[in-house]
């Protein structure tokens, strides 16, 4: 192998301007397509107001986003986290396109996990959905505090 190196030295040229070229795209791509899942931005505190009783709560993003994804089942957007107080879907992050774009991910990812699955199965979860269409994420209530015992005295 060494000799082949020694003889066609454009080869050995070749070789690491094609690894230079792969590293730079893979950091020019990581740069630029973030996770969503980061451990500094999961652990950031999001607000989460529920409609129905107009209380507030923080939680980390990582508990919020795991509350979303525990069901396994894709959510209705217009349908929230479930209120500890009244037991209804009414909890829904301050910001509408942060919402939105959670629900989409989770969405996206109930649809890659089922693509795996044989037509059958597919088929029989199908019907199972529309038969009981989901309540929102959750099946219980979340543990999280009030806003207002957030706040410094």
């Amino acid at each position: 192998m060494n000799d082949f190196f020694k003889k066609g030295s454009w080869v050995s040229w070749a070789i690491c301007a094609v690894l230079l070229l792969a590293t730079a795209w893979l950091w020019w791509d990581r740069s630029v397509h973030e996770s969503p899942f980061t451990p500094e931005r999961m652990k950031e505190e999001v607000s989460i107001k529920y409609t129905d009783t107009g209380d507030v709560v923080t939680m980390p993003r990582g508990r919020f986003e795991k509350l979303l994804r525990d069901p396994g089942t894709k959510l209705d957007p217009s349908k929230g986290l479930i209120n500890p107080k009244t037991g209804q879907p009414t909890g829904f992050l301050y910001s509408q396109r942060e919402w939105e774009e959670a629900v989409k991910r989770v969405n996206e990812a109930v649809d890659r996990s089922r693509a795996s699955l044989p037509e059958n199965v597919r088929q029989r979860l199908d019907k199972e959905a529309a038969a009981a269409l989901p309540t929102g994420p959750g099946g219980t209530a979340p543990a999280v505090k009030p806003a207002e015992a957030e706040k410094p005295k």
